[in-house]
C-alpha cells in the first residue's frame, strides 16, 4: 500500500550491540564455577528509549520521594554461564561481544525485568523454581548515550561500568518534613 502511494519502506535492521555484564546472584550459589553473565541486546533505538524512561524517573524521583526506580519486563536480555561470554567481565566491568556470539548454552531465566533508575539500568531475572535471582551491576547512561549515537564499541572491548554515584547536589530539594522522616 504505502508503495503504491509512492512511499519505498525501508525494512533494514538496526546494528545490535552485545553487551555482557556480570551479574550477583541471591542467595549466593554453591558452585563459585558457575556464575552466570547477562547479555543485554541493545540497538540505538533501545538505548534511546531507556535514556527518555531514565529522564522521566529522574524527574519523578525529584518530585516524589517513593519514586526511584521504574521496572518493566524486558525480553532483549539472555543469560549464559561465565564461561561461554569469552571473558567473564570484572565485577565493574561489561565487555562488548560480537553481534555474532553464539553460546552453546542459555540459562533458562523467568520473569526478566529492566530497572531503570536515575542515571542507570539493571537487568533482573528469576530461576523457574524460584530458588535464586540474578541482577546484573548497574550500566550507567554515559553507556546508553553512546549505544544511542553510534559511538565505536568495538568487539573484545572491556569497559568499566562506572556505577552510578549520588549527584553532589541534593535529588529531593523541595521535601517539606523529609529531615523529620529519616532522622
Amino acid at each position: 500500500m504505502a508503495e503504491e502511494e509512492g512511499f519505498a519502506e525501508e525494512t533494514h535492521a538496526e546494528e545490535e550491540i552485545l553487551i555482557a555484564l556480570p551479574t550477583v546472584q541471591i542467595p549466593p550459589h554453591t558452585d563459585p564455577g558457575r556464575s552466570l553473565v547477562a547479555v543485554a541486546v541493545l540497538t540505538r533505538t533501545r538505548a534511546s528509549e531507556l535514556l527518555r524512561q531514565m529522564e522521566t524517573v529522574t524527574e519523578l524521583a525529584s518530585k516524589w520521594i517513593g519514586v526511584f526506580k521504574l521496572c518493566a519486563f524486558d525480553g532483549n536480555t539472555f543469560y549464559v554461564p561465565a564461561e561461554y561470554a569469552l571473558a567473564e567481565p570484572a565485577r565493574a566491568e561489561f565487555t562488548v561481544l560480537s553481534p555474532s556470539f553464539t553460546t552453546p548454552e542459555i540459562i533458562k531465566l523467568v520473569r526478566p525485568q529492566i530497572g531503570i533508575v536515575p542515571g542507570a539500568v539493571i537487568w533482573e531475572a528469576y530461576d523457574e523454581q524460584n530458588r535464586f535471582a540474578v541482577t546484573t551491576i548497574e550500566m550507567n547512561a554515559d553507556t546508553l548515550r553512546a549505544v544511542a549515537r553510534g559511538d565505536i564499541l568495538s568487539p573484545g572491548m572491556v569497559l568499566n561500568a562506572q556505577r552510578y554515584a549520588l549527584p553532589a547536589e541534593p535529588m529531593f530539594v523541595e521535601c517539606p518534613g523529609l529531615d523529620e522522616q529519616i532522622m
